[in-house]
This record gives structure tokens, sequence and C-alpha cells, in this order.
């Protein structure tokens, strides 16, 4: 009951309705003629009576609902429930435990189905890339995950990202870049991956140092270091900052010719991509880099980005360090984390 509540919640605050059904027997009383279809179905693969294999098989085989998405979630995801799975023709198997971010992006991505069907559609707006990637790569099946316009894709299968290409690289460099700046429209397609395996990227590899690295590129761009901005050099805070700055640091610096956008100056530096925008954020706190068109918004912006960089005020410092004194001193008595 509490797994159900939770997970009614959760698809209430993304816009879904649950009804939830005990059996297959009574979920089939759902997709009767005389009631409105749901958008997609989650299904557990081992029910007693009629099992998930064989309702995904009857919806299949129905004219009304063979369209329909249909999810399957299993205790035991070995090689004989993947190949029952792909032959009832689901659309995913999911293994349990679950995650409900995991459901609740798989949702959102069925929830985008193109008419011509086997097609996903969404937008980063909606279903950014990393909270899709962790879903998909949750489950067993294979496909390819395609932005358009642009020749930017992810294959995966079985698990694992294992190959990627955006902006002329390839690999678990294009992955990376994409995660930070691939954005837009999307479609998702499930089947057999065509591509040569380049790179093994699970969802360790997604929940450890990548999600790490974005979560920090969302600090950096939300509080308005903005990729499109224009910035350009002031000279004379130029001059002063100069020598203490290393020599990627001060190439990166006379990339901002006051027309190249930080996205431009980013895809175009020597430096890693989250590393360069630190930077960038760095240039802009001592006041190196100001807004090119000089607007309030801009100004705005690089006061928070400013702000960033600002030592806490004297009483929290001093409250900091009276706490790690008294740690280092064993007052505690707690473990570590």
């Amino acid at each position: 009951a509490r797994t159900r509540s939770l997970l009614e919640v959760g698809f209430a605050e993304q816009g879904f309705t649950l009804v939830t059904a005990a059996s297959a027997e009574e979920a089939q009383g759902y997709l009767r003629p005389e009631w409105i279809l749901p958008s997609m179905i989650f299904c557990e693969a081992d029910l007693r009576g009629l099992d998930g294999f064989t309702l995904c098989g009857q919806i299949r085989a129905d004219t009304r609902t063979t369209d329909l998405p249909v999810v399957l979630l299993s205790k035991t995801p070995d090689e004989f429930h993947r190949e029952m799975a792909g032959g009832a023709g689901a659309d995913q198997l999911l293994p349990k435990p679950l995650f409900l971010n995991d459901l609740l992006a798989m949702a959102r991505l069925m929830a985008g189905r193109g008419s011509a069907g086997g097609r996903y559609e969404a937008d980063t707006s909606e279903l950014p890339l990393l909270q899709v990637l962790r879903a998909l790569l949750s489950g067993v099946r294979s496909g390819r995950l395609d932005f358009h316009p642009g020749p930017a894709w992810i294959s995966f299968g079985d698990g694992q990202a294992v190959d990627a290409a955006y902006e002329g690289l390839r690999g678990d460099e294009a992955l990376r870049r994409m995660l930070l700046l691939a954005r837009g429209k999307y479609v998702v397609t499930f089947g057999p991956t065509l591509s040569a395996a380049t790179m093994t990227f699970g969802v360790e590899e997604l929940c450890g140092p990548a999600y790490a690295r974005v979560q920090r590129w969302e600090e950096l761009t939300q509080v308005g270091l903005s990729l499109e901005a224009v910035w350009a050099i002031d000279f004379g805070a130029l001059d002063m900052a100069l020598p203490g700055l290393a020599q990627e640091v001060a190439a990166l610096v006379h990339a901002f010719d006051g027309k190249r956008t930080v996205r431009d100056v980013l895809m175009k530096s020597s430096l890693d991509e989250l590393l360069a925008l630190e930077a960038v954020a760095r240039l802009v706190g001592m006041g190196v880099l100001v807004p090119q068109d000089r607007d309030a918004d801009a100004a705005q912006g690089a006061s928070r980005v400013r702000a960033l960089f600002q030592p806490p005020p004297a009483a929290e410092q001093e409250g900091e360090s009276q706490e790690m004194a008294s740690v280092a001193e064993g007052g505690t008595g707690e473990d570590a984390p």
C-alpha cells in the first residue's frame, strides 16, 4: 500500500493519473472497448494466473491496443525473461528493485510516442538527457537516442551506453560533452544496435562522476552564466590578473572577442568543458570578463556568478572553524559519513 501511494503521488506530480490493478485479469477490464484506453501500462512480469508476458502479448494482438506502450517489471531479468519480453512485444523490461525517478522518466518518454509507433519523442526542457539516459540504462532493451537536428546520438544496449557521437567526437568524450551541452528535441527508438561498441558506460558511471559534473554545470549556468551570453574583456582587470593566470586560462580569456558566445569559446577550448566553464565563472567573478551589452539582466547575472566565489561572512567562518576544531578533537563522538 505504501509503494502504491508513493507511485500515485509521484505520477500525479508529473501530470499522470495512476490506475492500479491487482492482477492481469483485472487489468484486462480496463482495456475493454467501453473504457478509455490508458496512455501506457506498467506491469509485473511475474503474476499469479495470467502473467505479464501473456498480457503484453494479448495487448499487441488486439488492433485497439497494439501500439499501447507496455513496460514490464521483473525481479529476475535473466536472459529467459528478456527473450520472453521481446517475444511478447514489450517496449522495455525494467529490473527490480525500481527507482521511482526511472519509472517517471520512462513514463514521460512513453507519453511522447510518435504516430509511426516505436519512436518516442521528447525535449531536454521537459525530460533532461541525464534523466532519460538513467531510465534507459536501467532497462535491458537496446536502441538509440538521436538529437534532431544535428548528428548527435547515443547507442545503448543491455544496460550500457556503448557508443555516442557529438560535435565531431566519438565514444566517452562525446557522451561526456553531450550530457553537458546537448539541448533540444530528441527521439528514442528501441531495436538492435548497429554501432560497434566504443565504450561501456552504465548506471554506476552515470550516477557517479557524470552526475556530479552535470550538477556543477547546472549550478554555474543557472546562476547567470548563460551559454549564449557574449562577454568582453576588461583589460584593466586583465592586466592585474594576468600574472596569476595559467596559460590555458589566459588563452581562454583572449577567445572572448565580444562576438563569440560562451558556448563557442567552450567548444574551442583545449580545457575540459566543466573546467573551462569554472574558469569563465572565476574570470567573471574577478571582473576580467564583463557583459558585452552591459544590460541589466547581464549585469545581474554577473553579480550572481561573483557571489559563488565570495568567502562566507566572518561569523560563519568562525563557526565553521570551531566546528572543525571540535571534530579534530574527537568531541562529536560520531563516525564520519
